[in-house]
């Protein structure tokens, strides 16, 4: 499975794909002083995405702040570096 994290100046997206069809989204408010944990809490783990198995994560964004803690909740949630 892939998650993509598409992290803009209003809203942070979150897409689960699996065989290239979605198969669950969510969003949250941005907030460019996330810190590492609470990220894990407010953005993987309030949604379950624990449950999915992912294979890979996607980031794109235009608040660059934020890429390193999203970067690094990915290893430490699913063990996988995201790109």
């Amino acid at each position: 499975m892939l998650l993509a994290i598409d992290i803009g100046n209003s809203s942070i997206k979150f897409g689960i794909f699996e065989s290239g069809s979605l198969v669950e989204k969510f969003l949250i408010q941005t907030k460019r002083d996330y810190t590492v944990d609470e990220f894990l809490s407010v953005g993987l783990e309030s949604f379950e995405v624990r449950l999915f198995r992912m294979e890979s994560v996607s980031v794109s964004s235009v608040v660059e702040e934020l890429v390193v803690v999203v970067r690094q909740d990915c290893v430490k949630m699913f063990e996988v570096a995201a790109v």
